[in-house]
């Protein structure tokens, strides 16, 4: 397994894993496939401190995590995680894992980043076991964050204190 940050060529895989995980786990994400679908492809950086990471194997993108720094003073002392996707294949390998933990040692790097945020579905127990063991702690939930077909989910506010 191969971690490295993804540039513009790797814009279409990206985009494509991306909304594989729209289509195939609709609940874990707060884009629709419909919506993500209709924009255009790109992997853009907002500040030069955000990152997309991307785990291949045998050359093919299975794996993507982002890291965004808000460009705005007031916000720069946080970064927020977001993206998480592994592809269904390659679950349960520590894949989610080594690219959160290399996320969170490029935010320590970054002077004056002192936390990370993220939000999860808070029926994700998979990923909330993962980002507690990872250090994260919840210190918020909204109810209804998210509906969908009628159903409303909860998501689950996280911060890691770096």
């Amino acid at each position: 397994m191969e971690i490295r940050e993804l540039g513009p060529d790797d814009a279409a895989a990206f985009w494509e894993l991306r909304l594989r995980g729209f289509r195939e786990d609709p609940t874990s994400f707060g884009y629709s496939f419909d919506e993500a679908s209709r924009e255009p492809v790109a992997l853009e950086r907002r500040s030069p401190d955000d990152v997309v990471l991307g785990a291949f194997e045998a050359g093919r993108l299975g794996a993507i995590a982002g890291l965004e720094r808000p460009l705005r003073r007031k916000r720069a002392h946080r970064a927020v995680l977001w993206g998480m996707n592994v592809a269904p294949e390659l679950r349960g390998r520590g894949v989610a894992r080594a690219l959160a933990v290399e996320l969170i040692a490029r935010a320590r790097r970054i002077d004056g980043v002192e936390r990370i945020n993220l939000t999860v579905m808070a029926h994700n127990d998979a990923a909330i076991r993962l980002y507690r063991s990872l250090g994260f702690e919840p210190w918020g939930r909204e109810p209804g964050a998210m509906k969908l077909y009628g159903v409303q989910y909860d998501e689950l506010s996280m911060a890691l204190v770096l």
